[in-house]
């Protein structure tokens, strides 16, 4: 008993010294920060600051001047970005990085890290976690600002970074610009790559789920149903979102984002349709109505940093629209052509994309003009941007030669291979390794095993330029048990995703043909929809009864999400 008191007094003692300490580190700097002057100098430098306010919706920001310590942003609730002697030349990178911060709430994020390092002073991975989860913060900052600037811009940009190194960041109040470690930052921004976040992840949730885990409780014995995966690149999740009035009305359609979901639904009798947007928590944020009469809802959305892009007919012509979820502002984006069916909108690495008839029209969201068209073979709907490159079929119109082409949208390059399966491709994804597809649905080439059906899918690998069908990959058992039902694919990285019968989604390695079952198929689980966002592919379930949905308002999502990224 004396020993446990000791270490209560200890761990008590610790925790308030740590309390005091980073609260004092950031009174100091708040009171710093009030006493420097405004940054009005330059009404050039004031210019691109209201600019980049209004368009990334962080009008409430202060702009102030500190020649030692600018390049930051501070405060939580009133943000403050302070610059030292810019030119224009650089500032506007500066600006936009720190905005970036404050869209995303990033330093409210590091006092949350901060209040429970205090509470966990004493476990070094918890030091670690912060850490990595500081630099995490800034290296995804410099993606976003890259994403937006272009390419051509990185070793600008990058410059800048190792021009502003010497500001150090020791405050939970602050996100600096030239924030440490500048090497990792540097060489990250120049390869162009995503970083590695599984270490920081494990590390930040391990430590938060040991605070939370005695206050919560499970939300639903559903998400027992689904396993978890123990493979290294890929891993699901399941999570359930209670949407507003889905008992009431149809959901529409679904994005998934970063920190949450967007659900769509459709408000006949109203005349609306609502956007309900989602926290990562799996409840309500915000409503959005869009009058149906301003255009009827077509296709299927896609969401990008949390605005989401959706397709709106006005009976002439379809027009792409985008919604602020963060304000709920709409706005007009781009012509999708004329009046027809429907415009299933995918994309990623700021691309957005479409198919209008025969043409693939490839919309670069940062520029905001169209960046490529190409012309396909017009069998296909829906695909992705991954790690910059997209696919398509092709059929050359001289000799009438179909191919699968992938191609990298940033630097022109591409790379195909002969169709195995002719004119018949509907579904394909390709990434700088490899290109799967998939034919289109009923066709009469579906190979024969003991009187079933089996859609043919073909997995091309660019290094080795060898095609093979994924039933010559796998081993015969997983065929057997998975072919007579398989209709969706898509893949991550270097993994085939399939969805299955009974509500199954499966993993197949395609450097070595291993497979894996990452949810298992369930009874009381319905299929709807599977999107890819280049990172993660998400599968959206509702509960079901005897063949329809019940009910409940409840929505679960699970994540299939690429450890590597």
């Amino acid at each position: 008993g004396d020993i446990v008191k000791l270490l209560s007094l200890i761990w008590a003692g610790g925790t308030a010294f740590f309390i005091i300490l980073f609260a004092a580190a950031y009174i100091k700097k708040i009171l710093h920060i009030r006493k420097l002057p405004s940054f009005t100098s330059d009404s050039e430098i004031r210019a691109v600051f209201e600019r980049l306010s209004a368009e990334t919706g962080t009008g409430r920001a202060e702009l102030k001047k500190d020649v030692k310590h600018g390049g930051a942003v501070y405060g939580v609730f009133r943000p403050v970005i302070v610059l030292g002697e810019e030119n224009p030349d650089r500032t506007e990178m500066i600006l936009l990085h720190e905005m970036i911060h404050i869209k995303r709430k990033d330093n409210l994020k590091k006092v949350f890290a901060y209040g429970v390092l205090a509470l966990h002073w004493f476990n070094p991975v918890m030091w670690l976690s912060v850490r990595l989860m500081c630099r995490d913060i800034e290296m995804a900052c410099d993606e976003k600002v890259v994403r937006m600037i272009g390419t051509e811009g990185r070793k600008h940009y990058a410059g800048i970074i190792l021009s502003c190194a010497q500001v150090s960041a020791g405050n939970a109040a602050a996100s600096y610009f030239g924030e440490s470690p500048v090497y990792e930052r540097i060489k990250h921004i120049l390869s162009g790559r995503k970083k590695q976040r599984a270490v920081p992840v494990i590390c930040g949730a391990a430590a938060v789920f040991l605070l939370l885990g005695c206050f919560t409780s499970p939300v639903s014995g559903v998400t027992e149903k689904i396993a978890e995966s123990a493979r290294g690149d890929i891993q699901s999740s399941f999570q359930e979102f209670r949407v507003p009035e889905a008992d009431l009305y149809s959901v529409r359609d679904y994005a998934v984002f970063s920190e949450g979901a967007v659900f769509v639904l459709d408000k006949e009798r109203e005349g609306l349709y609502t956007f309900c947007v989602m926290n990562e928590a799996g409840e309500a944020a915000a409503e959005y109505d869009v009058p149906k009469s301003e255009g009827i809802y077509r296709g299927s959305m896609y969401c990008d940093d949390g605005d989401v892009y959706f397709a709106a007919d006005s009976g002439e012509t379809i027009t792409v629209r985008k919604l602020d979820t963060d304000t709920g502002k709409i706005s007009d984006v781009t012509s999708a052509g004329e009046s027809r069916t429907s415009v299933n909108l995918f994309g990623g690495d700021g691309y957005l994309c479409w198919y209008e008839g025969s043409v693939l029209k490839i919309f670069d969201l940062t520029a905001g003009k169209t960046a490529a068209e190409f012309e396909t073979t017009g069998n296909q709907d829906y695909g992705a941007v991954l790690d910059g490159w997209t696919a398509y079929q092709y059929k050359n119109p001289e000799n009438g030669a179909v191919t699968v082409r992938t191609v990298n949208l940033i630097s022109g390059e591409y790379y195909e291979a002969p169709s195995a399966l002719g004119d018949n491709t509907y579904s394909v994804y390709g990434n700088g390794k490899y290109t799967v597809y998939k034919e289109e649905y009923g066709s009469s080439g579906y190979a024969e095993k003991d009187g079933a059906g089996y859609p043919e899918v073909y997995v091309y690998n660019a290094a080795q330029d060898t095609t093979v069908s994924l039933w010559e990959l796998v081993p015969e058992e997983f065929a057997d048990k998975l072919s007579p039902k398989l209709w969706g694919i898509n893949l991550l990285g270097n993994s085939l995703i399939i969805c299955g019968d009974g509500n199954a989604v499966y993993t197949v390695d395609l450097d070595n043909g291993d497979t894996e079952e990452l949810i298992s198929g369930s009874e009381g689980i319905g299929y709807y929809t599977y999107k890819n966002s280049g990172i993660a592919v998400s599968t959206m379930l509702y509960a079901a009864e005897n063949g329809g949905a019940v009910g409940t308002g409840n929505i679960y999502i699970a994540r299939l999400v690429n450890r590597e990224n």
